[in-house]
């Protein structure tokens, strides 16, 4: 996460580790560390890459109150296979988390 470019084109980096794994409850923590620092910090973009920090981010940010001007996700590929459990596959399907998050997604590529 980077805070926005000011009139002295500083920013902020945040690093956020996420666990590779849908059901973590640290993920689940995380997405609440993020929501606080959406609110506490006045983000103009948010840039999302992966679909499993995507979600995360993106439940942060439903439970901040406070989006930002843009969010971007970028999808690389997807978290599950053919072996995957239909649950997990459903979540994270392109289909599904656009009609979620559609009011928090500005720009997907």
């Amino acid at each position: 996460i980077s805070t926005p470019f000011h009139s002295h084109n500083w920013r902020k980096i945040i690093p956020i580790s996420f666990e590779k794994n849908m059901f973590s409850v640290k993920n689940l923590i995380i997405s609440f560390k993020i929501a606080k620092i959406i609110r506490n910090e006045n983000y103009d973009i948010v840039n999302l890459h992966t679909t499993l920090a995507a979600f995360f981010t993106r439940l942060g940010i439903m439970s901040s109150f406070k989006k930002p001007k843009l969010v971007i996700n970028t999808v690389h590929g997807y978290l599950f296979d053919s072996k995957s459990s239909f649950f997990k596959r459903t979540i994270l399907s392109s289909v599904n988390i656009s009609k979620i998050f559609f009011p928090i997604v500005s720009l997907a590529l």
